[in-house]
């Protein structure tokens, strides 16, 4: 294989703006799309219903006003996109790196059925093989990654933050799919979403020593602040890269969206522009009969 800087730089850049009818704007990957295979996309805040603080198409289901409007705007982003919101699975994420397979007996997790008490499994990957069944994940800053199987007709979408990344989490949903489904990483068609960029992902010392831990050292991860000492600006596009690169995903079936969720506040919310007074996006992957 290649070497990795050569395969990052040349993976593909740039996801399209899709304006729906409702008046929802979301952003895909023309690869994933054009298979005709899936039908997928990554919200925008524009749309929706919400109030202050959280103005416009809010898929949050705890920084809310209330779960009713949640409830409400996903279907509106469903509608937008052409997805029957009762075939949602939706992931508890908590920042880990658990993958769940799931199929149609799963249908309404997290959408009609919230998840409630510390008994519920967590994760923040899902995997399928079933058209009854659409992906769902909550981003505010966080790394989607959408994955299409052609050959064996199967998906996997998860949400990585900086801890799931340093600790596998697009390695563990291609794993799962592999073990599942009988994946060949070098088959799959991968888009990696919006999510806090480079520019703005200043990070401290104990974010390097992770990456340090579970990456080379040899390949720029993160580069210092120019103005702060001990301060670090982190690229979770690039390290979400090499994972992919690692498993053997072939460059020219990736496309990174490039698009930072913390820049661009007129398309989206953020975590690390807004704080806890913000609302999220989504992801959303399904496969086609």
């Amino acid at each position: 294989m290649r070497n990795f800087e050569d395969y990052f730089d040349a993976i593909r850049r740039g996801f399209r703006q899709v304006e729906a009818q409702n008046g929802v704007i979301y952003v895909q990957a023309a690869q994933l799309a054009d298979t005709g295979m899936v039908r997928h996309g990554f919200t925008s805040r524009i749309g929706g219903i919400s109030q202050a603080p959280y103005e416009g198409l809010n898929l949050s289901w705890n920084r809310t006003n209330s779960v009713e409007e949640t409830r409400r705007n996903v279907a509106i982003a469903c509608e937008a996109m052409e997805i029957d919101p009762d075939d949602l699975v939706v992931v508890n994420g908590v920042h880990g790196v658990n993958v769940h397979v799931v199929n149609a007996a799963d249908r309404g997790w997290g959408y009609h059925y919230l998840y409630q008490g510390s008994g519920q499994p967590t994760f923040d990957g899902l995997v399928t093989n079933d058209p009854a069944v659409c992906l769902n994940t909550v981003h505010a800053d966080c790394t989607p990654v959408f994955l299409l199987d052609p050959v064996k007709r199967a998906i996997g979408l998860c949400h990585s933050g900086w801890r799931g990344t340093v600790r596998g989490m697009a390695r563990n949903t291609i794993a799962a799919m592999e073990q599942a489904y009988g994946t060949r990483p070098e088959d799959l068609i991968v888009a990696v979403g919006p999510n806090i960029g480079k520019c703005c992902f200043q990070v401290s010392q104990d974010v390097v020593d992770a990456i340090q831990a579970a990456y080379p050292r040899h390949i720029q991860f993160y580069t210092p602040d120019a103005g702060i000492a001990g301060k670090y600006h982190a690229d979770l596009l690039k390290l979400t890269a090499y994972d992919l690169y690692q498993k053997g995903v072939r460059r020219e079936n990736i496309t990174i969206a490039d698009l930072c969720t913390c820049c661009r506040e007129d398309l989206f919310y953020s975590y690390r522009r807004g704080g806890p007074n913000r609302g999220a996006m989504n992801s959303f992957l399904q496969l086609i009969q």
